[in-house]
């Protein structure tokens, strides 16, 4: 049975790197792995159903990391070698058998679970077909540092309908990037990109129906493993 709007998504990233020990000597690691999470929800797209998530959650868009296990990378006594990454989905833990960035590279990806049957637990969202609008109330579905999903009411306090986002009035965890908001009808408006709890705001970027024909899809590991020599 369908029954909850968003789901919790895990990343871990594997770190390979190279340590001057000094003396002439140096070592390679491998530190444990890196385990973060935030949220994902699902949309019906013609006859087939897409996981939405931001794309920062499956670190796509990361810079290079300035530490690692406590190092600094300076590229002279630490060298970052490589960063293996792995998604996981639901409690269930399934995997991805296809990863959508979009052309533009803003913050949104798209999945395709290996094993259908996991979209048996969601409810697909349809996108809205209206515009935010400021004053307008909203729900927040995700998972802010919670075991289970929860729903935050909001208002949203800005619209830039021309850059593709809206600002709501409320920080949510950084559990909740990947999540959805949605209108009083139930319908979707877009999904949450950046939170600031000290300032009260978080950023949704809107999905629109043509949105949906700019995905490029790829195979997992080329978008979830990077090389840095």
């Amino acid at each position: 049975m369908k029954n909850q709007w968003s789901g919790k998504l895990f990343l871990g990233l594997a770190y390979e790197y190279w340590k001057d020990l000094g003396f002439g000597q140096s070592e390679y690691r491998k530190p444990p792995m890196v385990i973060m999470h935030g949220s994902f929800w699902v949309i019906q797209n013609g006859s087939e159903s897409l996981i939405v998530t931001a794309a920062h959650t499956l670190g796509t868009n990361w810079e290079t990391p300035k530490k690692v296990d406590d190092n600094n990378i300076d590229g002279v006594h630490v060298i970052l070698h490589k960063v293996s990454g792995s998604v996981l989905l639901g409690t269930l833990a399934y995997e991805p058998s296809k990863i959508g960035i979009l052309k533009d590279n803003i913050d949104v990806a798209f999945l395709k679970p290996e094993d259908s049957r996991m979209l048996a637990s969601y409810r697909p969202l349809e996108l809205a077909d209206s515009a935010p609008k400021n004053g307008e109330h909203v729900s927040v579905f995700g998972y802010p540092g919670t075991l289970h999903p929860q729903e935050i009411d909001a208002v949203i306090t800005a619209v830039h309908e021309d850059g593709g986002f809206f600002v709501l009035n409320t920080g949510v965890g950084d559990g909740c990037s990947g999540g959805v908001v949605t209108n009083k009808a139930g319908k979707a408006y877009g999904v949450i990109s950046n939170t600031d709890l000290a300032r009260k705001q978080t950023t949704v970027l809107r999905i629109l129906p043509r949105t949906l024909g700019s995905i490029e899809w790829k195979e997992p590991k080329a978008v979830l493993n990077r090389s840095f020599r």
